[in-house]
């Protein structure tokens, strides 16, 4: 969970030199990674809040993306 909040911190540093798609798109699979955590964990509340966040990164990028 610690190299997940690394990960997601680190990125929004990244958004001054990256298109911020990309960072996005980064950030999915750092959501993913912490949703197959808190899955093993047990802990659902934690998992909706994961779905939850990667839908509303999705639907902020999916109209920028080809194919």
């Amino acid at each position: 969970q610690a190299a997940v909040r690394f990960g997601l911190a680190s990125l929004d540093f990244e958004l001054r030199y990256r298109h911020f798609e990309k960072v996005d798109l980064d950030r999915i699979g750092l959501y993913g990674r912490r949703l197959v955590a808190d899955n093993e964990a047990g802990s659902p509340p934690a998992v909706a809040g994961d779905v939850a966040v990667i839908e509303t990164i999705w639907d902020r990028i999916a109209h920028t993306l080809s194919g």
